[in-house]
């Protein structure tokens, strides 16, 4: 999946959030969009670094029924 430095995009959270595996195309895509934009609001940068990181399914950790990050 990709995500930004600071926080994964609204859509792949909010998917995972209801319990429901992201499609590719949500896990694969980086919108700018308000979780982003509020981040840097808060924490304001040039340049927002991206990570690829493997899909883990199963073994991922939820706190009060959202994905650690």
């Amino acid at each position: 999946m990709l995500r930004w430095d600071c926080c994964a995009s609204a859509d792949l959270k909010f998917s995972m959030s209801e319990g429901r595996k992201p499609d590719a195309e949500t896990r694969h895509s980086l919108p700018v969009d308000c979780r982003l934009l509020e981040v840097l609001e808060d924490y304001p940068r040039v340049i927002v670094p991206v990570w690829r990181r493997p899909w883990i399914g199963d073994q991922m950790l939820l706190f009060d029924g959202y994905p650690v990050e």
